[in-house]
């Protein structure tokens, strides 16, 4: 699911709007939480054109079935899925922001208000046309993408934590990198059991400044003490799965993020006109200062 919405967003920078909306459409059809993917069509032009294709593979994937069963089987089929969906909703909270919420309120909370509010937050920055053509602001909302269909996602476990750690690595490399930023990534790798890989890297390609070496001592102090592996059931039973722990870092580097949308300082004007390979290297170097 990362890997099909990342591509489709690196698509998009090159103009090939018949892929990107091809991954999209596969991601919705493999996982419906890919469906927010497609506000990443707000940021390029030509949006006609990408409605049309993403119809074409939509009518494409979905008749695709009728080569294996019957169009009454296939009826049959549809009408389950939509009630599992309706009975799935009510099962869990999952490793997300309700997840978090519901220990800490004594209750559960509404997940469809909950989510509600986390769409139009989500969908904020995108009044910011005037920011459209600068590279930064397109990743970082890509990051956003990745982040919130999992801390927003009633069924989110352990395992999909992958798609808002892929989301974390690049908006940790879109970002400014303050302290406030390099903590959080710590954190989310850390508590999702990623660190020693992904801190590691970090920490032998960067600058060795005075706060590292602390950071990455504590690091390598957190992972050995939550790997599931080594962390007593009984605890993880208690505190790590009842308060959803995995979230909260990814919650927190979503909030940062959106804030650092809305009043971050961007260059460029309007919309995207060309393609991201055509741009001029300056402007990509820019991009990974």
């Amino acid at each position: 699911m990362a890997g099909l919405i990342i591509l489709a967003a690196g698509l998009l920078e090159r103009n090939k709007y018949l892929g990107a909306t091809l991954c999209l459409v596969a991601s919705v059809y493999v996982k419906l939480f890919g469906v927010v993917g497609f506000a990443l069509f707000l940021l390029y032009p030509r949006r006609k054109k990408l409605a049309l294709y993403t119809l074409f593979w939509a009518a494409a994937l979905g008749a695709a079935p009728l080569i294996f069963v019957s169009p009454a089987q296939y009826g049959d089929l549809l009408v389950s899925y939509w009630n599992m969906l309706a009975q799935d909703h009510a099962v869990s909270a999952g490793v997300s922001i309700m997840g978090v919420l519901n220990p800490w309120l004594g209750g559960e909370i509404d997940k469809n208000f909950t989510v509600l509010i986390g769409a139009i937050i989500f969908m904020l920055p995108f009044c910011r046309r005037q920011s459209f053509a600068d590279l930064r602001f397109r990743m970082l909302l890509l990051s956003s993408v990745l982040l919130w269909v999992i801390i927003f996602n009633h069924r989110s476990e352990s395992p999909t934590m992958i798609i808002a750690v892929a989301g974390a690595a690049i908006w940790f490399m879109a970002s400014a990198k303050n302290l406030i930023d390099r903590v959080l990534l710590v954190a989310v790798l850390s508590i999702t059991s990623l660190a020693v890989v992904g801190v590691g890297l970090w920490y032998g390609c960067g600058e060795k400044r005075k706060i590292y070496p602390g950071l990455f001592v504590a690091l390598a102090v957190i992972v050995a003490l939550v790997a599931p592996d080594i962390f007593p059931p009984s605890f993880r039973r208690q505190y790590i799965t009842p308060y959803a722990i995995k979230a909260v870092p990814c919650i927190l580097i979503w909030l940062k993020l959106t804030c650092d949308l809305l009043a971050g300082k961007f260059s460029g004007a309007g919309e995207i006109k060309e393609p991201l390979m055509l741009r001029g290297q300056q402007k990509e170097a820019n991009f990974y200062e």
